[in-house]
């Protein structure tokens, strides 16, 4: 049930997101079973609707083409859970073709009730998940092609699904090696949703498949039928032909003991795609639009027609001028992503970047576009993507905060801590900063907590000073809270969240915690917990210091004068004269004017300095997925080991040219709670998705079958491959 909960949280969570509404009448929330779409769903399956199935019983004898289609369209609906439906069916759809008169005859009534019998006694089919092994049993026959695709839990069989098709005028005259094998490919590809990716048992009579590897010249339909094959991650089982029989449609299938004594003498096949021999490699390379000119006129013209290919055994290859071996195999575009993840993904290949992973493929493969494959290909791998750092200079030029001109109008707030914990209780200190003055507000506090941050400022803070305009902090827990947050609009201060792991935001604070605690260091006693006895005294001395930006003191800046320190009161000092109050507040707004530009002008002479040495900042759009650097530590591993960056995250704004608002996507988002923070565009890279297209040629979805020239024969016209040009081949990294 809890699982339930959350598998719901999330679907919902997905609904809102969306906008989408939905009708609480039409709803149904954490019950057993429920109907769907005439289908009865619960925790062991998928069944049919009684009531429906009771339709089908009682429905009429037809008397017309009409009625009969109504019949065959209500079965159809449920053919998934018979096996065989198409032949069951077949007489029935004789009656409708062009041209046969309607009689009905006592063949025609029968099939009738068969099929509405196997409705009545169809089996529950079980969900498709990943408990349990996958079989797929085919049958073929003159008159049609079935198939059952079953999970197995232990010794029992269940069904999750039967498909069954007539078979066409042609494919009536097939050998019967040929319709095997057409039952084989046609299943998978109408289950391919539930098997591709996945390894899974075919039982099946295996001299079909011997029959067809076996042929020569293999062109049209057998080729296209072994390229079919080497999709799937099958192991293929021989069983003879009077035990491949899928059990009747009235129950599951359970496996006895004699037909395990005999499927133990069975003898299994090689994973389809493990091992490519020469002649399936000739086969792929003569069905590549790319590579089928060139081995016709090579065949027709003989060695002569090319000082660029050879063909060796029936298998084309480039002869190689460069490094590596002297015939570079001419890849198809089939085994274009085989070969691309051998190079890349293997541990002898060691997940290279871009160049090396290059070199490596055009030291033995050719085709034409591989620097644009291998580029694609390293720069979309995922275990690249999470582990390799950025190269080149840092991204984002600096971006300056803009200057206040007066105290107290820009405020930045960090925790320091924890220490040792004093008799106060006390374990941290809120570092609290004017962003013009520089001056400093220190107060030791127990925790860290949103309560204890809320009471410094309106006891501490905004008694003395006023409300502020702006706060800046860090993405603290006690800073993002909702209660934070609240305070925070109903004052209308403008809250300002610096990106996580990174202190160059807050960095005027982060400057003041440094200092503070050299202070302190010179003080403490042997203990350590007396540090909060010692924040006044060390507070007076940052504050009454110089400042080598404003080059006053923020004590100057804030009260117009000098502090008098405790050593002063030894010596005599001569009074000065009074000064006018007008001529008092000049003064003082001439300091804090000078300090306003003297802090300009140094935000201006580090970005002079700093973006030189920058690119320009990536513009993300919403919705894209890109991933964070973050400083990653779990007990018990290697800190050297883990991962540089977490994610992937889906930006949800754009906060300012170099800082995006990033959040968890949908998929990854659970009980309603996600992280959510800002993140600066030098920590982020974008992250890409493998897709299946990238290492195919540009063309390759053209089903032409016009012979193209498509590389000259004549001479050599270039290297091992397409080199990549000078710019990029230096970048190794993805």
């Amino acid at each position: 049930f809890k699982e339930h909960q959350e598998r719901l949280e999330a679907v919902l969570a997905a609904f809102q997101r969306a906008r989408i509404t939905l009708n609480v009448e039409k709803c149904n929330f954490c019950v057993s079973h429920v109907k769907f779409l005439g289908h009865l769903v619960d925790g062991d399956g998928l069944r049919p609707d009684p009531q429906k199935i009771a339709a089908l019983d009682k429905f009429p004898t037809p008397v017309d083409v009409t009625s009969l289609k109504s019949f065959l369209g209500l079965a159809s609906y449920y053919r998934r859970f018979i096996y065989q439906f198409a032949l069951l069916a077949s007489p029935l759809h004789q009656l409708l073709k062009k041209g046969v008169t309607w009689e009905w005859k006592e063949k025609h009534q029968q099939a009738m009730r068969k099929m509405q019998d196997a409705l009545l006694t169809a089996p529950t089919l079980a969900h498709d998940d990943d408990d349990g092994d996958l079989i797929l049993k085919t049958d073929a026959s003159k008159n049609g092609l079935g198939a059952v695709l079953s999970r197995v839990k232990g010794k029992t069989e269940q069904p999750i699904i039967f498909i069954s098709r007539r078979t066409s005028k042609a494919e009536i005259n097939y050998h019967s090696n040929a319709l095997e094998c057409l039952a084989l490919v046609w299943a998978l590809d109408k289950l391919k949703p539930y098997v591709y990716g996945r390894n899974f048992t075919v039982f099946t009579d295996n001299s079909a498949l011997k029959w067809l590897f076996s042929k020569k010249d293999i062109d049209g339909k057998y080729a296209r039928w072994i390229l079919a094959l080497q999709e799937f991650q099958i192991q293929i089982k021989h069983i003879k032909g009077h035990l491949n029989v899928v059990a009747d449609a009235l129950s599951r299938f359970p496996v006895g003991e004699s037909e395990e004594t005999n499927l133990s003498e069975a003898m299994c096949c090689a994973m389809v795609g493990s091992f490519h021999p020469p002649e399936e490699i000739a086969l792929l390379q003569h069905d590549d639009r790319a590579t089928r000119s060139i081995r016709m006129q090579l065949r027709k013209n003989g060695a002569a027609a090319s000082d660029t290919f050879v063909l060796r055994k029936d298998v084309l290859y480039r002869k190689n001028r460069q490094k590596g071996r002297k015939l570079l195999l001419v890849v198809p575009s089939f085994l274009r992503r085989q070969v691309l993840s051998a190079c890349h993904d293997d541990p002898s290949s060691g997940h290279m970047g871009i160049t090396k992973t290059y070199h490596r493929v055009a030291e033995r493969y050719w085709w034409k576009g591989s620097w644009k494959s291998v580029k694609k290909y390293v720069s979309s791998c995922r275990v690249c993507q999470f582990n390799k750092p950025v190269s080149g200079r840092t991204e984002g030029q600096l971006m300056s905060i803009p200057v206040p001109s007066s105290p107290f109008h820009t405020l930045g707030m960090d925790h320091i801590g924890p220490f040792r914990q004093t008799p106060k209780g006390n374990v941290h200190a809120l570092v609290i900063m004017d962003y013009l003055s520089k001056w400093i507000i220190v107060t030791p506090c127990p925790d860290v907590k949103t309560r204890g941050v809320l009471e410094i400022l309106n006891q501490a803070v905004i008694p003395q000073h006023g409300f502020m305009r702006r706060i800046i902090t860090d993405q603290g827990t006690a800073f993002t809270s909702e209660s934070f947050a609240m305070e925070m609009e109903k004052s209308s201060i403008h809250h300002v969240l610096a990106t996580c792991e990174r202190p160059q935001t807050n960095g005027q604070v982060e400057r003041a915690n440094k200092t503070l605690v050299s202070a302190l260091k010179s003080y403490v006693n042997l203990a350590h917990d007396d540090w909060d006895l010692h924040i006044p005294m060390a507070t007076l001395a940052i504050n009454s210091a110089r400042q080598s930006t404003t080059k006053r003191s923020p004590f100057e800046l804030m009260y117009g004068r000098i502090p008098i320190l405790s050593h002063e009161n030894s010596f005599p000092w001569p009074d000065k004269p009074p000064e006018r109050v007008k001529q008092f507040f000049r003064r003082v707004a001439r300091w804090r004017a000078e300090a306003n530009k003297l802090i300009q002008n140094s935000q201006d002479r580090s970005k002079q300095l700093a973006d030189p040495h920058r690119r320009n900042a990536r513009e993300y759009v919403e919705g894209e997925l890109v991933l964070v650097r973050r400083n990653i530590r779990i007990n018990g591993r290697t800190k050297k080991l883990l991962p540089k960056f977490i994610g992937p995250f889906e930006i949800v704004k754009r906060v300012c040219p170099t800082t995006y608002l990033v959040e968890d996507p949908p998929t990854k988002r659970k009980k309603m709670v996600w992280r959510r923070f800002n993140a600066h565009v030098a920590q982020m890279r974008p992250f890409y998705l493998p897709r299946e297209t990238e290492w195919l040629p540009e063309d390759s979805s053209s089903d032409s079958d016009t012979e193209e020239e498509i590389y000259p024969l004549g001479s050599d016209t270039g290297t091992i491959a397409e080199s990549p040009n000078s710019s990029a081949s230096g970048n190794d990294e993805p």
